[in-house]
């Protein structure tokens, strides 16, 4: 990953042993453009593993969902800039997104509306990760430890 976030990645099809190149595909290698999906800063799978979701590291803060099985894909403006970093619920159902200075935003997966919002006791800085939990009702989040 450099400065301004990683260009593009690659999902491997085990049945078949290919790989499709998306985002920051070189010309000519068959790869699948991400429009509004490049310089990635936050890279998850969704809770139930079918989808892969990613956010802009720059100041766009686009929030990005693509179904590998069919290659689609839709986007979204997180409402913050510079996504360092999202989290998802267990049931692959919502999106979680921290904004600064102590807010997380909940999107829903299959549309990237936002769907809530809640306030939160503690750090929602670019060190924050976040998970929740299996039941939706609790989410947590941990700070990087400081040097």
């Amino acid at each position: 990953m450099t400065i301004d976030g990683t260009l593009g990645f690659a999902v491997w099809k085990p049945s078949d042993n290919s790989i499709t190149m998306y985002g920051g595909a070189p010309a000519g290698s068959g790869g699948t453009a991400l429009p509004n999906c490049v310089a990635i800063g936050a890279f998850t799978l969704s809770g139930d593993r079918t989808k892969i979701v990613e956010g802009s590291i720059l100041s766009d803060g686009t929030l990005c969902v693509l179904d590998p099985s069919t290659g689609s894909f839709i986007t979204a403006s997180s409402g913050r800039e510079f996504l360092f970093s999202v989290g998802v619920t267990p049931d692959g159902k919502s999106i979680l997104v921290p904004v600064y200075p102590s807010t997380v935003a909940v999107f829903d997966v299959a549309t990237l509306n936002q769907t809530t919002s809640f306030p939160v006791v503690g750090d929602t800085s670019s060190a924050a990760s976040l998970l929740a939990s299996p039941t939706r009702k609790r989410c947590g989040w941990r700070r990087a430890a400081k040097p």
